[in-house]
């Protein structure tokens, strides 16, 4: 879910850690996590859903997410490597 999100935002390594993580998930935990996602985003949209006029990403084409998500992220990251 995590991994989907930062893609959708922007962030490389999310995309390609969401696509291994896909790869050990079956379809239907492919889907759960996209429903997941999709629900954080809908439920968060000024967290995570509606950086565009962030400072950041003008300056380096990446949507921003709050730092207790991008902590989050880099955690899950090393779950991966």
């Amino acid at each position: 879910m995590w991994f989907n999100i930062a893609a959708a935002n922007g962030f490389e390594d999310g995309a390609r850690n969401r696509d291994i993580v896909a790869k050990k998930m079956t379809s239907d935990q492919t889907a759960d996590a996209e429903r997941m996602a999709r629900e954080t985003v809908e439920a968060n949209p000024k967290v995570i859903g509606e950086q565009g006029e962030n400072e950041n990403q003008q300056r380096t084409g990446q949507a921003a997410l709050e730092p207790s998500f991008r902590a989050d992220l880099r955690n899950l990251s090393n779950l991966c490597a």
